[in-house]
Parts: C-alpha cells; structure tokens; sequence
C-alpha cells in the first residue's frame, strides 16, 4: 500500500547529518605508549556492541521523529508559560509533553544503538514561525492555535510512521511505528473536538 510522503521528506535532509561515531583515529605511524613511570598502560574499555539491523529508512523515520518532538516540546513549553489559556488544553499540554520527553529518549537511545549521533540542528523557518505565533497569541486565541499546530504535527508524524512501516527494518521502530498511527490519530480527534468546544 503506497502512501503519501509529502510531509515527511523533511526528514530526508537530517538524514545527511548522522555522523559514523568512533570514526577517528591517529595520524599514520602514532602509537599510544605506556606511561613513563613504567606501571602497566591501563586496559582498553571493550567496544560498545552495535546494533546494526536498520536501514536508511529507519534513520530517516527517527531523525524526522526526533526532529518533530523538538519541535512540540517548544510549543508545549511556550503554551504551559501563558496564565490565561484554556484548562483542559493546559492538561492535555502537560500530558503530551511527558509523552513526547519519554518518546525522544527512546528515539535518542536508538541513535546511540546504531553508532550514529545527530547533530542539533535550528528550527525550521516553519517551526520558528509556529513558536513566534504562539508567544505572540493569549487566551482562548492561544488555546485553539496550539491545538492547529499540535495536530500538524501529529499529521506529519502520521506520515512518517506509515513511510517507516512500508520501508523500516528496525523491529522496534516498527513497533514504534504502529503504537504512534493509531495514538496520534485518536490524538487529532480529540483535539479536533477539543476546538470546537471552545
């Protein structure tokens, strides 16, 4: 089943960021020494041991994943700030947050599986923008923006996570994958819901 990739070839160019770790050496012909008091060199730590069953697929669905949960922590963060918006948007930020913080570490952890590190990267033009909106927007015009936004995102996420169950490898991401379409899609529902009650 084909599925549009439009909202997720963002995550295309972060894959162009991952860097080989452990990839440095020393100049040709240097060794390392024992120490000149003549005590024993100290013992390499073992190497870390890498899982190496994923494919550009799988780094392409993490690092846009990673990518769009930076992106949502700012607008939770910036919305929780404001005094005077909706109650029930407020918890439903608080809660998506904690979900978001518990999602990017396990994404973060797999990187690290991988042998792979993500540079951090500035928001887009379009995240900037959204943030900037948002800080500039109160009250029940706040709530219904940050609710616009939040459900985009959980759309591009949507996306992403069909294009990683078409084309992924990594068993766990696949999982991932699965778990996330039917969580966001009940998500934009309710926030869906949620703005038209305000």
């Amino acid at each position: 089943m084909l599925h549009n990739r439009a909202a997720a070839c963002v995550g295309g160019s972060l894959v162009a960021v991952l860097l080989f770790a452990g990839c440095t050496s020393l100049p040709s012909g240097r060794t390392s020494t024992a120490p000149e008091t003549g005590s024993a060199p100290a013992e390499s730590a073992p190497p870390v041991p890498r899982d190496t069953d994923f494919n550009s697929a799988d780094l392409e669905f993490v690092t846009t994943l990673i990518q769009r949960q930076q992106e949502a922590i700012e607008l939770v963060k910036t919305f929780r700030d404001k005094p005077d918006v909706n109650e029930e948007v407020s918890k439903l930020a608080a809660d998506t947050q904690s979900s978001l913080e518990a999602e990017l570490e396990e994404l973060r952890g797999w990187l690290e599986a991988w042998g792979r590190t993500m540079n951090s990267l500035p928001p887009t033009d379009k995240a900037q923008s959204a943030l900037n909106a948002l800080k500039n927007a109160s009250g029940l015009q706040a709530s219904r923006l940050f609710l616009d936004q939040m459900i985009e995102l959980n759309q591009e996420a949507i996306v992403a996570a069909e294009n990683q169950l078409d084309d992924g490898k990594y068993e766990a991401a696949n999982t991932m994958a699965a778990s996330l379409i039917e969580e966001r899609t009940a998500q934009v529902t309710a926030m869906h819901d949620l703005k038209e009650s305000l």
